[in-house]
């Protein structure tokens, strides 16, 4: 079993999932009320709430008629249902201490998904003991937690690159890279997912490029040298770059292009056409230095999966290791076409 199959592995998958929603991709809070207040009506509860997986817990986002404190912790354990699951207090050892459920003896949940098909919340309504939902209700339940999924997924639509890259540069976990003015490695990540959702949703193909400044170019230099070096790879790349691509910077000497829409077919003659922007001497203070760099390329043409973004990118590193290999300053692609993610 994987990491990513592993509890843990899925948790902290959702958790950053979920923080990548409520950056590029949240709902205003009267919106989450709605869905709330219907489902409360269409089910006649006590109270119904909506909550978001967190670290420890639920974190509550909006409620109807709540009893005081925290909602119990449903998230952790319920996410793991395909749709909606009945919780018995009575029948429930870690449920029936909490406050909630001393007022509550049946709550019936709905998980969510965000945009990129991660499961992040729970729908929920409860009912006092001895309380039951009719067929309808269970449905309409589970039509407004598809509906919730739905504002979701227009609201994600909605934010083009621009401004998915904008509100990533403002969001506290993610800055600037300080030398070259990219997005680091957590932003461009943030935007991998982002960038390759859209292409799914969008039925385009998506490709990348792992930029690796070639040790000849920067192996002699000071350090304030080297680094002129990345800031002038850096120049050169978003010069040549189409509107709508997206560059970050990856590790010390690597950078990370994102190409959406863009074919396998077409994929190493746009590599090739990088490297060669590349290639060139570089100007820092009265000195001429030789700069090259190599890449690594994978290209999806059928994106009918969630990302995984450690395979993708487990791809890019072997045809660049291959680049390196071949001789440096040079393209190679993967020969993977299809990326198999696992499913939530």
């Amino acid at each position: 079993m994987t990491d990513a199959m592993q509890p843990e592995g899925r948790h902290q998958q959702r958790l950053a999932a979920l923080t990548r929603t409520l950056t590029l991709a949240d709902l205003p809070q009267e919106e989450y009320q709605k869905i709330s207040r219907t489902a409360q009506t269409l089910c006649q509860a006590e109270c119904a709430w909506i909550s978001l997986l967190a670290e420890e817990g639920d974190l509550l986002v909006v409620g109807e008629d709540l009893p005081p404190g925290s909602p119990p912790p449903l998230c952790q354990h319920l996410l793991e249902e395909e749709s909606l699951a009945l919780c018995h207090a009575c029948e429930d050892p870690e449920l029936r201490p909490h406050p909630w459920m001393q007022r509550l003896g049946v709550v019936a949940t709905c998980p969510f998904r965000n945009a990129e098909g991660h499961r992040i919340g729970l729908l929920c309504v409860g009912l006092k003991a001895g309380g039951e939902l009719s067929a309808d209700q269970k449905l309409g339940l589970t039509d407004l937690a598809s509906l919730l999924e739905a504002q979701l997924l227009l609201r994600f639509l909605a934010s083009s690159h621009p401004q998915a890259l904008r509100r990533l540069m403002l969001a506290p976990q993610t800055d600037q890279d300080p030398l070259t003015g990219l997005p680091n490695k957590q932003g461009i990540l943030a935007l991998l997912h982002h960038s390759h959702t859209r292409c799914r949703l969008e039925q385009r193909p998506f490709a990348l490029a792992l930029v690796e400044l070639d040790p000849i170019a920067t192996e002699s230099l000071s350090v304030e040298e080297a680094q002129g070096m990345l800031q002038a790879a850096a120049a050169r790349l978003k010069a040549t770059l189409r509107t709508g691509d997206l560059l970050g910077r990856w590790q010390q000497d690597r950078l990370l292009v994102l190409l959406p829409g863009l074919g396998v077919d077409e994929l190493l003659g746009v590599g090739d056409k990088l490297v060669q922007t590349l290639y060139g001497t570089v100007d820092q203070a009265g000195q001429s230095y030789q700069l090259s760099a190599s890449l690594g390329l994978v290209g999806l043409q059928s994106l009918e999966a969630r990302l995984d973004a450690a395979a993708l990118l487990h791809a890019a590193e072997t045809a660049l290791q291959q680049a390196c290999e071949a001789g440096r300053n040079r393209a190679r692609l993967s020969p993977v076409q299809r990326i198999h993610s696992l499913t939530d």
